[in-house]
């Protein structure tokens, strides 16, 4: 990881208020992000909810390293404002697509494109989780992964992504016992 980048992550994390008042990843979580994009060698990401960028630092050093790219979608302007510019500092701005406006609008403009990804992260609006995987199965070939955050501490909104990610045919599913709890899939 660069020291520019590095940079960007400790003056994000010592401001923990802005961290948590833009509901991004705890500091594990977005190491994880960058050691599966690392193992996996991932070169084409899809992050659904980039907030302010946190998480995107993390997948963006990795893509970085492996040639990758990250499409991060967002519905906040401000936000996605403040993520272009942390992104900037921290020298990644070639290696980040910003889109602005409503993931499931997005991911589908994604699908008709024919786009396919090697990681897609979702971390959005917890009642919709199962809207997006059913977008982004389509788009992830044999052996792609799907990262899907808050498991643990949003169960209740997203019990139906729950249920379909168990009992689904496509998948291999782990979920994580991570502070906030995380889902990991391999599709088959």
């Amino acid at each position: 990881m660069s020291t520019a980048t590095m940079s960007v992550i400790q003056t994000l994390e010592s401001s923990p208020n802005i961290l948590h008042e833009n509901w991004c990843v705890p500091r594990e979580a977005g190491r994880f992000l960058h050691i599966i994009t690392l193992m996996l060698g991932c070169k084409t990401i899809c992050e659904v909810g980039t907030s302010i960028g946190y998480s995107t630092l993390w997948l963006a050093s990795a893509a970085a390293q492996t040639g990758g790219q990250v499409h991060t979608l967002e519905y906040e302007k401000s936000r996605q404002d403040l993520a272009k510019s942390n992104i900037t500092k921290a020298n990644l701005q070639d290696r980040v697509t910003f889109y602005l406006g409503a993931a499931i609008d997005q991911l589908r403009q994604f699908q008709n494109e024919g786009k396919v990804f090697d990681l897609a992260f979702i971390d959005a609006a917890k009642a919709e989780y199962i809207d997006y995987v059913k977008l982004l199965e389509t788009m992830l070939p044999s052996g792609g992964c799907l990262i899907a955050d808050n498991t643990r501490s949003h169960r209740e909104q997203m019990s139906d992504f729950l249920a379909y990610m168990e009992a689904s045919p496509l998948f291999d599913v782990a979920e994580l016992e991570t502070p906030n709890g995380q889902l990991l899939a391999r599709k088959r």
